[in-house]
C-alpha cells in the first residue's frame, strides 16, 4: 500500500458519517444542537403534556415561552371549553367539569386533531 492509500484509509477512519434523521417527534422542534442536553437554564423548551380522561385534575405551570401542546387521550374538540383566569392560567373543562388548569400551553391536541387553544375559549 502506498503512503497516499494509506492517508486516504486513515481519512476514512477517522471521520465518521453523519448519523440519518431519525424522523421521529424531536426532529419538530429542532434547536440546532447535535447531541447533549446544551440548552442554556433560561432557554424555552418544548413540552407535551397528557392527560387521559378520568385521570385527576392536573396543574400544569409551563410558562417558558416554548411551545407546549397538552394532549387530551380518549377526549373529542365537542365535548371540551376553555376559559383564561385573572392569574393567565387556562382551564380547561371536560364535559362541563375542570380537569387541566394551565399556564403556557398553546395548543390542544384532541381525537379529532390539534389547534390553538383560542379555538375552544369561552
Amino acid at each position: 500500500m502506498t503512503a497516499g492509500e494509506n492517508a486516504e484509509l486513515e481519512l476514512a477512519i477517522e471521520e465518521p458519517e453523519a448519523p440519518a434523521p431519525n424522523g421521529n417527534f424531536d426532529s419538530l422542534f429542532d434547536d440546532g444542537v447535535e447531541d447533549g442536553d446544551d440548552t442554556p437554564p433560561s432557554a424555552p423548551t418544548n413540552d407535551l403534556y397528557v392527560y387521559r380522561a378520568g385521570e385527576p385534575k392536573k396543574v400544569i405551570d409551563d410558562g417558558d415561552g416554548g411551545v407546549n401542546i397538552l394532549v387530551l387521550k380518549e377526549i373529542y374538540d365537542s365535548e371540551l371549553s376553555v376559559k383564561k383566569r385573572a392569574d393567565g392560567f387556562h382551564v380547561v373543562y371536560y364535559e362541563g367539569e375542570p380537569i387541566v388548569e394551565m399556564r403556557g400551553i398553546g395548543y390542544l391536541q384532541t381525537e379529532n386533531g390539534c389547534a390553538p387553544i383560542e379555538n375552544w375559549m369561552l
